[in-house]
Formats: C-alpha cells, structure tokens, sequence
C-alpha cells in the first residue's frame, strides 16, 4: 500500500536515497507500480528520478534492471539526464552512457541543453561533457557522430556571455579537436575565427584554451592558410611579446611551432611578423623550462630551411643562448636547442660559416665526445654533419675534428642515424688519405662498418658499403691489402655476395658487387672467398641491362674492376656474356661528367672483351674523355678523372704513353694547384706514374723548372716511391746544372705548398680549426723545354708536340 509522509515520500522513494537495493526490490516485488510511484511534493519524482539526483549509481541500476520508466519527466519537465546534470552527478551519467541505450542519449541531451539560453543549463551540462570526454573508458564516438554537436558548441562560444560556461565549452573542445571530424567540423562552422577573437579576451584561462586550439588545428596543413588570412599568427606573435604569463607564452610559441611545419608560406609570415625576434628574446630572458622548451622548439621550425628566417636568426646573434641552452639542466631543452642550431644551419653555406667563425662547433663536438645519451647524440652528430656542408672538404673538415676514435665509437651504437652519419663521415676522411684509412683500421672503424651491414636501413646499407670501398682502395687502384684482409676477417665478403645474390634492391646489389671488386683487386685470397659463396659474373652482367642509369654505370665499374689487371678475370667476364660497346656509349655521350668518367674508364679497361669495338678504338675513345674531363670546371669532375688517370697509367704497355701524348700532363701538373685537397692528391698520384713513362717525365720536368714548389707538393702527396727514379734524377739533375729565377707574384705553386705546409702544422698541433685553400689559377705552362728538346727521343706514336688527336691516341695504343 502506498503510503506517504508528511516530507511526501514513500518507503520506495526512502530506500532511493539511503541506497537500500534490497528494500527497493523487496517493494517493487510485492508492488510492482511503486516502483512509478511520485513523491507528493514540488519535484513529484519516481524513485528513477530521485536516485539520478542523488546520484546513487548501484539504487540506478537496481532501478533501470527492474524496468523503471527511464522517459519520465520531474516537475519540472526534466529527464534523467537532465536533473543528473544539473545535480553534476558525472557518475550516474557515466553509467547511462555505458549502457548504450537508444532511449537513454545523454549526449543528444547534453547538446541539446548547451543550446537553452538557460545559462546554468549550458554551464552544466558543458562541465559534465567535459568530464565524460574526459574518460578515457568510454566510447565518445556518441558525442562525435551527433550531428548538431560541434555546431553546438561553436554557436555557444560566439554568443554565449557567461564566462564560467564559455571556459568549459573551450576545455571540452580542446579535449575533441585532435579528432578528424571534430576539427573538420570546427573549421566548417567557423570556429577558428571565434576562437582567434578570443585572443583579445580579459580572462588568461579562455586565453590559454583558445592558444591550445589553435595549437592541435596549426597540425593539419589544410587549415594553415585559414590561419594566416584570418590574422591568427600576427596576434599571437604580439600577445607573445606583450605577457608575462609564462603558459601563455609557452601555448603560443607551441602554436606557432605547429603554424609553421612544413610551410614556408607561414614561416615567411613569422619571419616578416617579429616572429624570430620574439622568440629569440624569450630563449635570452626566460629561465623558465615551461618557456625555453617549446621556444627552441619553434625557432627551429621557424628557419628550418628557410633561408631568410635563418639569416634573421643569424642577426639577432640567436646561436649564442642555443649555445648556452645546451649546458641546460633539463635534457629536452638541450637537444631542441641543439636541434635549432642544425636548422639553422642546414644548406645554407652562409649560416654554416658563420657559425664556425662564431666557434660554435666546440660546444658540439664537446657534447658529442661527453653524452652517452642516444637522442642528444643523434641530434648533435646531425648538427655537426648540417653545419660541415655538402662539400667533401667541409665535410673531410669536420670529420678531422669530430676524431676517428669518436666516429668509430658511434658506429657502436644501436642508432641507425649515427651509423650513417659517422659512415658518410669516415668515407670523406678515408678518401684519398692513406694515413687516415690506416688509422680508422686501427680505431677498429672496418669490423664496426661490416657489422652495421646487417642493420634494416637500405641508406646504412649503402653507405656503409660505399665506405668500406674507399677504405679498402687507395687513389689510383692501388689497393690497401691490409684492410682488404680486415674486410674478410670480419665476414664482409660473406655479407656482400648475400647482397649480390640474394632479391635486394639493384642499386644495393651493384654497390655490393662494386665493393666486392675493390676488395678482391690483386688480392688472391679475397678472390677464393669470393668463389666459394656461389659468386658468378652473370650476376654483375645482369645489372647492366638495369633500366636505372646509376646501376648500369655502377655495373660496369665493378666488372672493370675485377678485370684490371688480370687477364683470368677478364676472360671469365667474357665467357659469361662480355660488355658491349653499345651499352657504354650513352655514357660516354652523356652531359653528366660522373658518368662520362667511369664510363670512359670502363672502356679503357674492358676494351679487349669487348667485342663490338676494336680495342685500340674504344681505348682511345675512354682516354680522350678522361683527359679533356680535366678541364672541367667540376672539382669533383676533376678529381674523379686524375684518379681514372692515375689507374691506367699502372696498366697495360701503350696507355700511359696515349695519355701523355695528349697533353694529360701540363694539365694534371695545373690540377697540383687546385683548391682542392683530393683533386692535388688524385692530379700527383697520377703524375707520379706518368714519369714512368719517358716523355711524361721530360713534360714534368720542364713544367716544374717554372715553378720548383710543383715537386714540393707533388713528393707531399706521393712520397719518393710515389714517382719514377729517372724523374728524381732528373730533378736533381736540374737543380745542380741551376734554375731560373722565380717570380714570387706569379708563383702560386708556392702559395698553395706553404698553405698546405701550415694546414698540416696545425692539424699536427691539434688546433681546433683549419687553414683553407683559397683558389689559384696558375699560369699557362709551356710544353716542349727549349734547353732539353733537342736531346728528347722521337716520340712512340710519331707526335713530341702533345697535339691530341683520336688516331694518335689509337696508334699509341696498338704499340
């Protein structure tokens, strides 16, 4: 029987609100209409009602699993929802949301009171979808697919003027608008404008909501234009400059980071806007690691290549508080910090330079020696490798002062990126320097190279490979047998022929059979390995079909490599298909001077087994293009074709002597002046064997009589082994019989050699930066010396005059 009180409830609506489920069961039970029953007062709820107002989540359940009406309204014409909401009972609403019922959505509800002008209604109900969006174990996907829902709150943040409620909304779409139809949706209904206007408000929390946003929606790119026109990053570049509140300037700088990712568009807007300067003047004042981190986080996204904003940074002397940032107790700032000055410099040869003249690699290079930390070291070793260029000597440079112990040690680490950097390293340092490639196979630097073949990065893969190949080789094929040996001792031959044989890319494939071929020249044991792991040339010869350039040159290369010099290996090659002329010409032909190098060098060796050509022909041809290619105005060119030079002035009778008649020498002597180090290693190794040959030596000689500091810097790089006994003779020969005078201001041999003298001092002393080459042009040096041409023998190939001519080159060849 129902029987009420003077409170006007029953023992149902009594047991609702001490939270007695057994009584309530034991009531509906034997009544099953009390479990509708209203009290008799202003509210006249039913025991479902009272308990969403109370909040007692258990008497809830009780309630909805015994089929209590759950559409029923109060007094005042609200649902469950409702009055659970506007009695901030996130539990009860929690577990409605959880239920997944048709009859009971909450979020429909709750979009639909944020839109009653009823301002409690709005604040409440924004306050508890913040808390439901808020919890991580609930499906919001309710929320997102409500069709009026993001509408609702945008139309709530432009007209609502009720603070309270408008901090809420702001939290509630911070919380939402990383999902993808969220900010779509936001961005559709004009959201980005409001919540820009709300950068002018009074109040710094809807300030820091608003920055907040505008951070998650500057990650997607499609809106960054939005963004710009709508004034959003000229307004928070000033609201950064004119707060002290430190979260302020921390979203902000955060929200200008993310504006400028990857668009130069924007970065540009930040440079023009006071960006930099802002920015710059935070990492100078603030000591505030909420500050400092995401400000050196968004410089370098400001000038990352973008050269005008790097420039900008460079002014405003920006590398000096990075640079003091580094020594910053908290790790994070000091890697963005590092990581700032890696955009700064990164392809702009200007900011590299100024940065070495401001002593800024000291720093790094220290912090790289001193961490053991694997980020702070990829991001140091990555701003080193950005500051040292994408010149091999700025780059040779660098990896003379990082150290070969200190680069070896990295190769040791489980970071692919400090492999491939101290890899890309160590080969500019081994290139073209005996000493060093003796030193990184002291440091251990061969084993840890074949070790880090195995790693899953194809660009490790390749480096790795292409260092190992310079290591194991000296200019002009002569090869380094004792790293040859440590190649094969630390299994690399096995691991190479894997990646010749096994289904690999082509261009890691030709590599490892290019470094193959370095590695077994003259070299019998390396040849026997290479054997017994099923290597076959078919492998190589099919790489030349490739319809990638860059392999088929490579392909060539490696199959002239293993056949120079050795008439076994060159009729294997042929007995497993042979090269065709035709497949050399269009590089022989092409505009590209690295391709024309090798090819021409690959035609001069290959020219017996090649069976569409006459020998002396293609011969001819491959050493005309080598020595017109050292005239190019490519150092690299230059370099690439003394080397190839250099080669085949130690292989079969007649070669040398076609090279020296067309004039390679007064070239190659040209090139001992030049501004680079490998072109006057590569132009003196190959002069060196030239003066084996009689007119080379004569054309040496008389070359160097105008200019004495030429054999200076050519016994620099070769030593006395290094050029023929009868050019030595003959110098000294020269010297007792006596000179002519020389002219200091027209001698730039002598400038060069003093130069290099004192950049080999102060590398001797330890001296912390180079002395560097400047670029000379010599004079044109005369051929024929008129005190010694009367005693020259007739020339082999019938010409004394260096005149070159194809059929001379030919005729000189068939000698």
């Amino acid at each position: 029987m129902e029987e009420l009180n003077d409170a006007g409830l029953d023992h149902i609506h009594q047991a609702t609100i001490l939270n007695d489920q057994a009584s309530i069961m034991s009531l509906v039970q034997s009544n099953h209409r009390l479990l509708e029953l209203r009290t008799n007062d202003s509210k006249w709820v039913t025991p479902l009602l009272l308990a969403c107002e109370k909040g007692v989540v258990p008497t809830i359940r009780t309630l909805v699993e015994l089929d209590a009406q759950v559409d029923v309204l109060n007094g005042n014409n609200q649902n469950i929802i409702q009055v659970a909401t506007l009695h901030n009972r996130i539990s009860a609403l929690e577990y409605f949301v959880r239920l997944q019922r048709k009859d009971i959505p909450v979020f429909k509800v709750l979009i639909f009171m944020i839109n009653m002008d009823s301002s409690p209604d709005t604040e409440k109900a924004a306050e508890a979808l913040t808390a439901l969006i808020k919890m991580g174990n609930i499906d919001k996907n309710q929320f997102y697919s409500h069709p009026n829902s993001i509408s609702a709150l945008v139309k709530m943040l432009k007209n609502s003027y009720i603070d309270d409620a408008r901090v809420h909304i702001l939290d509630l779409v911070n919380l939402i608008i990383s999902e993808e139809s969220v900010h779509k949706a936001f961005v559709d209904e004009d959201g980005i404008t409001i919540i820009i206007k709300l950068l002018n408000s009074s109040r710094e929390d809807e300030i820091i909501h608003a920055l907040c946003i505008l951070k998650e929606i500057g990650l997607h790119d499609d809106y960054k234009a939005i963004l710009s026109s709508s004034g959003g990053i000229t307004q928070i570049i000033k609201l950064i400059g004119n707060t002290k509140n430190e979260v302020i300037q921390s979203e902000g700088t955060k929200a200008l980071a993310n504006f400028s990712r990857c668009s130069p568009f924007i970065q540009s807007t930040i440079g023009t806007n006071g960006g930099i300067t802002v920015v710059v003047h935070l990492l100078r004042n603030s000591s505030s690691t909420v500050v400092l981190l995401p400000a050196t986080l968004a410089l370098a996204n400001f000038v990352k290549l973008h050269q005008e904003n790097q420039m900008t940074a460079l002014k405003l002397n920006a590398v000096t508080p990075l640079m003091k940032l580094m020594r910053h107790k908290i790790r994070d700032i000091q890697i963005n910090a590092v990581r700032a000055i890696h955009a700064i410099a990164e392809r702009n040869p200007s900011a590299q330079q100024d940065i070495w003249q401001r002593s800024g690699l000291v720093p790094l290079i220290n912090t790289l020696k001193r961490t053991r930390q694997q980020e702070f070291q990829e991001a140091t070793a990555e701003a080193l490798w950005a500051l040292a260029g994408t010149e091999d000597d700025g780059q040779r440079n660098m990896a003379k002062l990082v150290g070969i112990n200190v680069l070896v040690s990295l190769l040791g680490t489980l970071s692919d990126k400090l492999h491939f950097i101290s890899s890309e390293a160590l080969r500019v340092l081994g290139d073209g320097s005996d000493t060093k490639k003796d030193a990184i196979a002291s440091e251990g630097g061969i084993s840890q190279l074949v070790r880090i073949l195995n790693s899953a990065r194809q660009q490790v893969h390749l480096s790795a490979i292409r260092t190992l190949r310079i290591l194991v080789m000296h200019i002009g094929y002569k090869p380094h047998v004792n790293n040859q040996r440590l190649v094969a001792q630390a299994g690399g031959i096995r691991l190479l022929v894997k990646f010749l044989t096994q289904n690999r890319p082509e261009l890691i494939q030709v590599e490892a059979a290019l470094t193959l071929s370095y590695t077994a020249l003259n070299n019998k044991d390396v040849i026997q390995l290479i054997y017994k792991e099923d290597f076959n040339y078919i492998l190589i010869l099919r790489l030349m079909y490739s319809k990638d350039d860059l392999v088929r040159l490579l392909a060539g290369s490696a199959l002239a490599t293993f056949a120079f010099n050795n008439n076994v290996q060159q009729k294997q090659i042929a007995l497993a298909g042979g090269v065709r002329y035709h497949s050399l010409l269009p590089f022989l032909q092409s505009q590209d001077e690295f391709y024309c190098a090798n090819a021409a060098f690959q035609v001069a060796v290959l020219s017996r087994i090649i069976p569409d050509e006459e020998p002396a022909t293609s011969s001819a041809i491959g050493i005309k293009v080598l020595v017109d290619l050292l005239d190019s105005k490519n150092q690299k060119s230059q370099a690439l074709a003394a080397n190839c030079i250099a080669r085949l002035g130690h292989t079969r009778a007649g070669i040398p002597s076609a090279i020296v008649s067309i004039g390679a020498v007064p070239r190659l002597a040209k090139l001992l002046t030049s501004s680079s180090e490998l072109c006057r290693e590569a132009a003196a190794k190959a002069l060196g064997y030239l003066t084996a040959n009689p007119m080379g030596e004569r054309q040496l000689l008389s070359i160097c009589r105008r200019d004495q500091y030429l054999v200076k810097i050519l016994l620099h790089h070769t030593g006395k082994g290094g050029v023929s006994k009868a050019f030595l003779h003959g110098w000294k020969h020269s010297k007792r019989v006596g000179l002519p005078p020389i002219k200091e201001s027209s001698n730039t041999a002598s400038r060069i050699f003093h130069t290099e003298y004192e950049n080999r001092k102060t590398r001797e002393r330890g001296d912390t930066f180079l002395v560097t080459f400047g670029q000379y042009e010599p004079e044109q040096l005369e051929i024929n010396d008129p005190v010694q041409s009367n005693s020259r023998p007739p020339s082999p190939i019938g010409h004394d005059d260096g005149v070159e001519t194809q059929s001379n080159v030919s005729e000189a060849i068939a000698y």
